[in-house]
Formats: structure tokens, sequence, C-alpha cells
């Protein structure tokens, strides 16, 4: 599994995470909440050959989303 972004909270890599389960790439969450000084953030990993097609969704929503 390839790190593919780090997201801030876990509502925000929810999101994320349907788009990519409707585009039929899986994925796996890891919350970094767990260990001491963290700030909560989530880091989402996808399959080496689901990488280039996850990040060109990741640009997408994070263009739409800052658009909003």
């Amino acid at each position: 599994m390839t790190t593919l972004w780090t997201f801030e909270t876990q509502s925000k890599v929810e999101i994320f995470t349907a788009i990519l389960q409707e585009a039929g790439i899986p994925c796996e969450t890891q919350s970094k909440g767990k260990q001491k000084n963290s700030t909560g953030e989530v880091t989402i990993s996808v399959d080496e050959r689901d990488y280039e097609r996850a990040k060109k969704l990741l640009v997408k929503y994070r263009k739409r989303k800052t658009n909003t």
C-alpha cells in the first residue's frame, strides 16, 4: 500500500473514502490519533496499481472543495 494523503480529521477522510469506494478503489486508513502528541490526523493508503486513479480523484476532490 502506498500513502496517498493525510487528512486533518476523520470526517474529511470519510467523505473521500466514499468517493474511492464509488470508483471501486480499495483503501486503508490509519489514524495517528492514538499516538502520543498527535493531532488526530488520518492517513489514507491505496494499492500501487490504483495510485494514479486515486490521485486524480483526490486532485478533483481538493479542487472542488477549495472552490466552494
